[in-house]
């Protein structure tokens, strides 16, 4: 990126050059500008900024809204978290080989030994096994992933 957007919440926009991160910068980083992100503020009103743009009007950093690195502390891209829902880690971090913690699924997962459907593997299908839950009593079963072609169930 050649230059960002930056939107505060009185509605003005700036322009910062990527030269204004450094004398050797020509092409802006997400990582140097979530490093820098707190200094972001409107030149009239002195406000911290609200939104970050790239230089082809991409949502860079929502700063109403941020998440944070587990790693290193910096905020985590709006980009990395579409490409990865749940994440913990900023992108830096990942490429580093920083292990992401992120949340567990709402809901448990099949036993490991009841992975695959062993109806459909008699058949020579290969579906896997999702865990359901009851209607009536809330209860957790494990059962065919390819329902209602095929019903096995096997209750916990």
């Amino acid at each position: 990126m050649k230059y960002i957007t930056i939107e505060c919440s009185c509605g003005r926009k700036a322009h910062v050059p990527a030269s204004r991160f450094g004398s050797s910068v020509t092409d802006l980083k997400v990582d140097l500008i979530a490093d820098k992100i707190k200094k972001f503020q409107c030149s009239e009103c002195k406000k911290p900024a609200n939104f970050i743009y790239s230089d082809k009007d991409q949502l860079l950093f929502d700063l109403t809204n941020l998440t944070y690195c587990s790693s290193c502390e910096i905020p985590i891209s709006i980009a990395r978290i579409n490409a990865v829902p749940g994440t913990s880690v900023c992108a830096l971090c990942a490429h580093e080989g920083v292990n992401d913690s992120r949340t567990p699924p709402p809901h448990p997962q099949p036993p490991s030994n009841l992975a695959s459907c062993p109806v459909c593997e008699k058949y020579g299908r290969h579906s896997r096994t999702e865990m359901r839950q009851n209607g009536s009593d809330k209860s957790w079963f494990v059962g065919c992933s390819i329902y209602p072609s095929c019903r096995w169930t096997k209750n916990l």
